[in-house]
């Protein structure tokens, strides 16, 4: 009778090795999908290489996924289904974007893209207003020193 109990014994445990190697086990699958690609550069030139982000679903607060730009600056997910999202990367120099965008509409290579104009545009602005008011400081303190 002991040795039918240890039998079974033998029997239950050798069941349950397994499915305990089988947990440690790492499955993979590798696939062609469409992928929604968003790339990040300083300016339009260097890559926003390696720098944090994070990827929100429209109306959640956890992230859908989480990680760092590849080498060329890119971020790319598959979209489970069509929709909004917003992409938050940044750097730890404090360099960074926040983007919504929307994933319903078919669109062309490179459409999402933000202007490059836009950043030249603003450092003009910016360097005409200060252009500006140091010229208009300049003639009126050369004023004052001409008035007796």
């Amino acid at each position: 009778m002991k040795l039918a109990a240890i039998a079974s014994l033998l029997l239950s445990a050798s069941a349950l090795l397994p499915s305990h190697a089988d947990a440690h086990d790492i499955v993979h699958d590798i696939s062609r999908e469409q992928a929604v690609v968003v790339t990040f550069s300083y300016g339009g030139a260097e890559p926003f290489s390696f720098e944090s982000y994070e990827l929100f679903r429209a109306g959640e607060d956890i992230p859908f996924q989480v990680g760092r730009t590849d080498a060329l600056g890119r971020v790319a997910f598959p979209a489970p289904q069509p929709g909004s999202w917003r992409l938050k990367v940044f750097s730890e120099s404090g360099h960074g974007a926040d983007l919504d965008f929307d994933t319903t509409q078919a669109t062309a290579p490179g459409s999402c893209e933000a202007p490059k104009l836009g950043n030249r545009l603003k450092a003009l602005v910016g360097a005409s207003l200060l252009f500006g008011i140091f010229g208009l400081l300049n003639l009126f303190v050369k004023k004052r020193e001409v008035s007796p």
